[in-house]
């Protein structure tokens, strides 16, 4: 296997190539374009495709976990009391998270608040745990669906059948907010805080929140103090 790795890569030393990915590099590592020209890195690039395809290598995939930050100093469980913005506690508050956990990102949002806008820490934020308005009709709704419904409240597909229910009244007004909830997609996953189980990597959630991998990563960035990572292979995909 040297030998015919050596022949498709111009004498390149198996052994040596594979000691590069211990420990474990990016791609971007691997083919360094401050260290290699065009060329180089174009032929890494194969290299790493071969060493896949011969199950040399395996490409790890970072997955995460919603944790408190590590710390021997107690979490001020207060701080989202200390947002005067009500809009942004309110989606702190309502997000289904430890005070622990709230009361970091309520003082990381302190802390944008004070270098960026109101709408972009926000639309941020939104990404991160939800918009305002799903919690708000999930918990309207409690009692009407069961917890699996509330988890994809109110997609469409659960939506016809609780209209024709008894439990609604002719003139019940949640029959129109369930509606409209339905075609804005108010309550449908637009968050990353359901992948934060350790059971999805960022890739998996680009693909499920149809997301761009900038986007994810500023959010992620963003929140790193509440997050813990643990890179592995995608078995699944394996």
């Amino acid at each position: 296997m040297a030998e015919q790795f050596a022949e498709l890569f111009d004498s390149a030393e198996l052994a040596a190539v594979l000691a590069e990915f211990s420990p474990p590099c990016t791609l971007a590592q691997f083919t360094n374009s401050s260290l290699h020209s065009l060329e180089q890195q174009r032929v890494r690039l194969r290299m790493v495709a071969r060493l896949l395809r011969d199950e040399l290598i395996m490409q790890l995939h970072t997955f995460l976990y919603l944790l408190p930050p590590f710390s021997n100093e107690p979490v001020d469980v207060s701080a989202p009391k200390l947002l005067e913005d009500v809009g942004i506690r309110n989606m702190i508050m309502s997000a289904p998270m430890t005070n622990e956990i709230k009361g970091t990102v309520a003082k990381l949002c302190i802390s944008l608040l004070s270098n960026s806008t109101r709408e972009q820490v926000e639309s941020t934020l939104a990404v991160f745990i939800g918009p305002l308005q799903s919690y708000i009709l999930r918990l309207f709704f409690v009692g009407y669906f069961t917890d699996e419904d509330l988890s994809h409240l109110p997609a469409r597909s659960i939506v016809l059948p609780f209209l024709s229910s008894p439990v609604w009244s002719q003139s019940d007004p949640r029959k129109e907010i369930l509606l409209y909830a339905s075609v804005h997609g108010l309550g449908e996953t637009s968050a990353l805080l359901p992948f934060l189980n350790g059971e999805h990597h960022v890739e998996d959630i680009m693909y499920r929140m149809n997301l761009e991998r900038s986007v994810v990563v500023r959010v992620l960035d963003t929140f790193a103090s509440v997050l813990a990572t643990f890179s592995r292979p995608d078995f699944i995909t394996q």
